[in-house]
């Protein structure tokens, strides 16, 4: 008969011990006995292997592991209890819908069980309905029906062993996951969901409150420690030290409340015992390694094993998919396209141990799959810009597809441009930690289907002889931008009587602060780019020298391949007059060319022509017309260079242990334009460079500071304009396809 016992209410224990437990808060634990044992599982992830087809050989580790759990709770001063990610991936488990797993829960007399998020790996229905049918409480303490608000599971449970009186609280991050596991839940803040509970609780009677909980949950949530009312922090932990065992068993904090930590199931169980000897208690902590080789409870587990291991046998063996031999036979290369292809994703990132170095047969059964995942966890959809990738590759232990000697798709890996990239959970994590602070408000998506079902569907869609990627060429890219800039002009003129037209120009020398304002509007391919780019100036010193710039600027750049391809400019420059009667200078240019890219640094030649004009027009569009109308002025050919280009100070700095830029981005850009045009009356040279350092602190955000050196010179009348001027600038950038 079962010991433990589930209740709703706390129950004071008919005899108490004479004993108060050195890490435990008051009520002191109380019991008849002068021993109690609680056992500790965490991470077990629903693996349990394939049960051997010969009898004579002996059963899995895994299944040994759970008969010691089941050897230990058959003492009724122990009872055993789960941190949590016990159901799933493991690929038994999925077959049985998580059934196997919680019938060896059932076997093993567990206590009680913390409900994580992997558990939802199946749905919340299912996962409702393993809680209902188990003989033990499922808890979580912060989690909640986003339509009732009511608790989706057991905020607490009070487990009444040989006297004792146990309440069990357990509390999961929302941060790790950013949204609910699955649509309809909500995680509350674990602090403030914990003291909630104990403020409503009132005074419920517990001799030992123990807290489920895990290392990640503890470090994103220190005020965790400091709630009054739990003697004992679970708290499981995934890394363990080289020698396979955990650095820091047990921790002691001020308030007399203690830490333990449990390794994951395979690494060992933990085990906290509490002895009296003379009266003076003694609390020991270990992880107990060992595994059975034999008793009642392994052979009743073993044939609870061999039977699901047969079904899943017979079942496994149907055919998913064909593959053709002349593709990669490099398992990480095959998952990754398959779910770049799935999710419409530039590249593909995930853990090394993710993919088993299993050979893909040109048949594909169930059982291939299993073998070939590790795991299955869900998948997310991250917006990465080429910077971020960039150091985002040098994490250790991920696995990028998609991303191959610095190109995707190809091409060159643009700093600016903003990625899909589909990531695992951990992978997930691990580039946060690298890109924290650089990511838009929309950092990252849940795609609310796993890795074992992209993988299935993809192989079972078609005889799998090539993948189709034809989606992230044609798929276009809407760009929006806002540069708010603010600058001293200090303008020099010379011969100042010889100006024919020139945009921008004035006949005298001024100093003023200048306002600039531009709205660039891209929308790009892998074969198109256009750019569209509105920019007004104004900068005014006194009545006669100010000037209200206005320029419209259209890129439109051709081709399939990023080194080299063909570019079309058109450029429309005028100036809003301040005086009724004074004219304006207009001037329109239309450029051909080639550009080419490399890495960050875009270098174009083109030829064009030039027109300029002086109207009268008090419309600051109408002179464009008037530009085509003119026969005073005629075209002119030029020939058009530019270049410019970005450096990244912060990979240099972080190289060199500057760790402020680690989550920021520090770079140099410089950009130089120069066009030398001749006409029947004039031949002018004008060219305009920029030096810039521009930070981000806070996406999609940037700041700038520089100087900008513009200079123009008319030859038939010696006429020069020049311009040195200091500016500090804000800028935005938003991808808006997404």
């Amino acid at each position: 008969m079962r010991s433990p016992t589930v209740s709703n209410r706390s129950h004071l224990g008919i005899l108490r011990l004479a004993f108060v437990l050195p890490f435990c808060l008051p009520p002191a634990l109380e019991a008849s006995s002068n021993h109690f044992s609680i056992l500790l599982t965490w991470n077990a992830r629903g693996q349990t292997g394939l049960a051997p087809t010969d009898s004579t050989r002996p059963p899995s580790p895994w299944i040994r592991r759970w008969a010691t759990v089941a050897e230990g709770t058959q003492d009724s001063s122990t009872i055993a209890l789960d941190l949590g990610n016990t159901l799933y991936p493991g690929y038994l488990s999925r077959f049985s819908y998580g059934s196997l797993i919680a019938e060896i829960l059932n076997q093993v007399r567990l206590t009680g069980r913390r409900v994580t998020v992997r558990d939802f790996f199946q749905g919340s229905d299912r996962l409702t309905t393993l809680a209902n049918r188990a003989a033990y409480p499922s808890v979580c303490t912060n989690m909640f029906d986003k339509n009732t608000g009511e608790a989706v599971f057991l905020r607490s449970a009070h487990i009444r062993a040989v006297g004792v009186t146990v309440r069990l609280v357990a509390v999961i991050s929302p941060k790790r996951n950013n949204k609910a596991p699955r649509k309809g839940i909500h995680i509350e803040d674990p602090v403030e969901s914990l003291r909630a509970y104990f403020s409503s609780a009132g005074e419920s009677e517990a001799d030992l409150t123990i807290c489920l909980c895990d290392r990640n949950t503890l470090d994103r949530y220190p005020d965790l420690t400091a709630i009054p009312g739990v003697d004992i922090f679970a708290c499981g932990v995934d890394a363990l030290s080289s020698s396979g065992r955990l650095a820091t068993r047990m921790i002691e904090l001020e308030n007399g409340a203690r830490i333990v930590h449990v390794p994951p199931f395979q690494a060992g169980i933990g085990r906290i015992e509490l002895d009296s000897c003379n009266s003076r208690p003694t609390v020991r902590y270990t992880v107990d390694t060992t595994l059975i080789t034999d008793g009642v409870s392994l052979n009743r587990l073993e044939r609870l094993h061999r039977k699901w291991s047969a079904l899943y046998r017979r079942e496994s063996t149907d055919t998913v998919a064909r593959y053709d031999s002349s593709l990669s036979r490099d398992q990480t290369i095959v998952v990754g396209n398959l779910l770049r292809e799935k999710t419409r994703a530039e590249a593909a990132a995930f853990e090394q141990a993710l993919v088993a170095p299993v050979t893909i047969p040109p048949t594909i059964t169930v059982q291939t799959l299993d073998r070939l995942l590790n795991a299955s966890p869900d998948l997310y959809m991250m917006p990465l810009r080429g910077s971020d990738i960039r150091r985002a590759r040098n994490i250790e232990g991920l696995t990028w597809v998609g991303v191959e000697d610095g190109k995707i798709e190809g091409r060159d890996i643009s700093s600016k441009r903003r990625y899909r990239v589909v990531v695992t959970e951990e992978a997930k994590d691990a580039i946060l930690e690298v890109v924290r602070g650089r990511l838009p408000m929309q950092r990252f998506r849940p795609l609310f289907v796993s890795l074992n079902e992209v993988v299935r569907d993809q192989l079972s869609t078609r005889k799998r002889t090539d993948y189709s990627f034809e989606h992230l060429q044609q798929r276009p890219r809407l760009g929006l931008g806002l540069e708010l800039e603010s600058s001293r002009k200090r303008v020099r003129v010379r011969n100042p009587d010889s100006l024919s037209s020139l945009p921008g120009a004035t006949y005298e020398s001024f100093s003023a602060w200048d306002v600039d304002l531009a709205l660039p509007l891209s929308l790009h391919n892998r074969r198109h780019e256009l750019e569209f780019k509105p920019r007004l100036q104004y900068a005014a010193a006194n009545e006669k020298v100010g000037r209200n710039d206005l320029e419209f600027k259209l890129d439109y750049a051709f081709g399939p391949m990023s080194l080299l391809k063909p570019y079309a400019s058109a450029r429309y420059e005028t100036y809003v007059a301040l005086r009724p009667d004074e004219s304006r200078s207009v001037k329109v240019r239309a450029t051909l060319g080639a550009q080419a890219t490399l890495s960050d640094w875009r270098w174009r030649l083109g030829l064009g022509t030039e027109k300029g004009i002086m109207a009268d027009n008090p419309n600051p569009f109408a002179p464009f017309f008037d530009v085509f109308r003119d026969t005073a002025e005629t075209w002119g050919p030029g020939i058009e260079f530019s270049v410019d280009g970005t450096y990244s100070l912060s990979d240099a700095l972080c190289k060199r242990g500057v760790d402020f830029f680690k989550y920021r981005s520090l770079a140099l850009e410089a950009d130089l334009e120069s066009y030398f045009g001749t006409s029947r009356k004039t031949t002018r040279f004008q060219t305009e460079f920029d030096l810039d350092l521009v930070i981000q602190l806070i996406p999609p955000l940037k700041f700038r500071a520089g100087y900008r050196l513009y200079y123009a010179h008319l030859f038939n009348g010696r006429y020069n304009f020049s311009n040195l001027e200091p500016s500090l600038a804000i800028l935005g950038a938003y991808d808006l396809t997404w």
